[in-house]
């Protein structure tokens, strides 16, 4: 057996340990099955039936218009649409381009979607004119390449079918480099940032985000080791831990926590609760109290956002003193 993959000695016989991966994007796809099979059908959106053939003529037109719009290989295009034959369509144009699809949730609301597009750097936007608003309210509005299924309505607004309509079937000529462009692997291996711990049968168990990993005085500590602990708290109802930066520790370790309804608690019984069950280096050195916790639409817990507060404040505290 492998020592280091003891996985493999799971596998049902005749199972192969390797496989060779073709050098293709996600459009390649698109065209093969076109191809093989062009009259099948591909999408079913209502009233709106696409096959193979008929999807990959629609996506080739939408590249074109992302083209002539000024768009190219590299740049970040928000698409914030629900699962529906404009997204399919958005979706491969963009792999055609070879873009960068930034997935927004249609759900997400006016601090979600402003951090994400200033996140992921958007040049343009793919979506519903109901989603204007909230592009104007953020002072996003002026700075992408808007265009919107319900059509143009305003300058410098572009509609999804009428540029369709207007643009040659030719789709864009893009050259791809299938090492810079399609493979996102070092020495073989797909780099996701996540960090985990794998047992003797070779079950691996995701402990954490690279990004989140606090390091504090040399040490490594993960907020999730933290979180679990200070769960068990029996006054605590939600609990956020991270690091923030700290001139002799380089980082340092807080908590923000929810209490539950009518159950009093301090930040030094949490601390002292910690203490007993952490190993020192890995105690929240502050805690701070709060009724909610910012979330994103389906509930998660925006931790970036509290340690952009609590920097931003600590800054602020530094320039009155």
């Amino acid at each position: 057996m492998d020592v280091n993959r003891p996985w493999y000695a799971f596998y049902p016989k005749g199972v192969p340990v390797n496989i060779e991966l073709p050098h293709i994007c996600l459009y390649d796809l698109l065209a093969r099955t076109a191809r093989e099979y062009p009259e099948q059908l591909a999408v079913i959106d209502g009233e709106k039936n696409v096959t193979y053939a008929e999807l990959q003529r629609i996506v080739d037109r939408f590249a074109a218009v992302l083209y002539r719009l000024g768009l190219r290989k590299g740049d970040r295009i928000a698409v914030m649409l629900p699962n529906c034959l404009e997204y399919i369509v958005s979706y491969y144009a963009i792999q055609r381009l070879v873009g960068i699809l930034v997935q927004v949730n249609p759900m997400y609301q006016q601090s979600e979607l402003a951090y994400l597009l200033e996140d992921s750097e958007a040049t343009a936007f793919i979506g519903h004119r109901e989603q204007k608003q909230k592009l104007a309210l953020i002072g996003w509005d002026a700075k992408l390449t808007l265009i919107f299924v319900e059509g143009a309505s305003h300058e410098g607004e572009y509609g999804y079918y009428e540029e369709i309509a207007a643009v040659s079937s030719k789709p864009p000529s893009v050259e791809i480099d299938p090492r810079e462009d399609i493979a996102v692997l070092r020495d073989g291996w797909l780099y996701t940032g996540d960090i985990a711990t794998m047992d003797e049968e070779g079950y691996f168990y995701i402990v954490g985000r690279k990004k989140e990993m606090i390091i504090a005085s040399g040490y490594n500590i993960f907020p999730i080791e933290v979180e679990e602990v200070i769960y068990q708290h029996p006054a605590v109802a939600e609990a956020c831990v991270f690091g923030i930066p700290d001139p002799y520790r380089g980082e340092t370790v807080m908590a923000v926590i929810v209490p539950k309804n009518e159950m009093p608690v301090t930040e030094k019984e949490i601390i002292d609760w910690c203490s007993a069950r952490l190993a020192k280096y890995k105690v929240p050195r502050s805690v701070e109290f709060r009724d909610r916790m910012p979330k994103t639409a389906v509930g998660k817990i925006l931790r970036r956002s509290l340690v952009e507060e609590v920097v931003a404040k600590q800054k602020s505290v530094g320039r009155t003193e």
